[in-house]
């Protein structure tokens, strides 16, 4: 990388006496090589990753609208995002104030509340356990620890990402769960 880097500035200097275009296009040739097969592009190009994200969204279900591979995140195992035309959360918190206010309910807003993205970082080593453990089962019906992952991995994004929960009371369960099976 660093080598087509280099080539690179020498190809655009000013004083480069004239520059090869082969060597340009070796370098971006190599660039593009080792962009693809870094060590965990198996996780974009292999079927895994349609597994994942099929038993995923088994799990979740309507309450979003697709899992998608992430490129951006790099701590995180996965984050909520609005698609196009989606409410942002402080819209959403607005809007279910003044349906409560009104006396309306949340169905007179249509499907606007449930439009999120869920993001994944395939390098995360969450998402390569949820993987894994997908791939020993099936994706139509995912195993019940594919099912709790999933869940607790969704509702943790949904908090990070600044939205309510639907049900308050089954994430922390969750999370009691998870810290009693921790403690031994």
């Amino acid at each position: 990388l660093l080598a087509c880097l280099l080539d690179l500035v020498f190809f655009f200097s000013p004083d480069a006496a004239s520059p090869s275009l082969p060597s340009l296009s070796l370098s971006l040739s190599l660039f593009f090589f080792f962009s693809f097969f870094s060590p965990f592009s198996f996780l974009f190009s292999f079927p895994s990753a349609t597994q994942v994200r099929a038993a995923m969204k088994t799990v979740i279900g309507d309450r979003i609208t697709k899992v998608e591979v992430s490129t951006r995140l790099v701590e995180s195992p996965a984050t909520l995002v609005q698609s196009e035309y989606g409410v942002s959360p402080n819209m959403q918190k607005y809007l279910r104030a003044q349906a409560a206010q009104d006396t309306d309910q949340e169905a007179d807003f249509g499907g606007i509340f449930n439009q999120a993205v869920l993001e994944i970082n395939p390098e995360h080593p969450i998402i390569v356990a949820l993987r894994e453990a997908v791939e020993q089962g099936d994706e139509a019906n995912p195993s019940d620890e594919v099912r709790q992952k999933t869940e607790l991995l969704f509702y943790t994004a949904t908090l990070a990402a600044g939205y309510m929960l639907d049900n308050n009371a089954e994430y922390a369960k969750m999370v009691t769960q998870l810290m009693t099976q921790a403690a031994g």
